[in-house]
């Protein structure tokens, strides 16, 4: 169920790249999450995997970062106009 999850919301994420839509980030924020959370599952068995929960809170950040950026410029653009 998880990985269908994980799936999903990655080719959410690619198909709002590929149209340009300010909301990519917003899915690879939500696909990051589904993957933080497969990955403290997968670390409570093996402690090894926390480091991979690390990488991907920091891919999260980027991704919350980004979506604020996209949001930011296009009220400067709308501002401008």
């Amino acid at each position: 169920m998880t990985n269908s999850v994980h799936v999903t919301t990655s080719f959410i994420a690619v198909y709002l790249t590929f149209r340009r839509s300010p909301y990519f980030a917003a899915a690879y924020a939500a696909n990051d999450v589904v993957l933080i959370l497969l990955w403290i599952l997968a670390s409570m068995e093996e402690s090894r995997y926390i480091s991979v929960v690390v990488c991907f809170a920091a891919f999260l950040a980027g991704d919350v970062y980004g979506y604020v950026s996209w949001r930011r410029m296009k009220l400067r653009q709308q501002r401008a106009m």
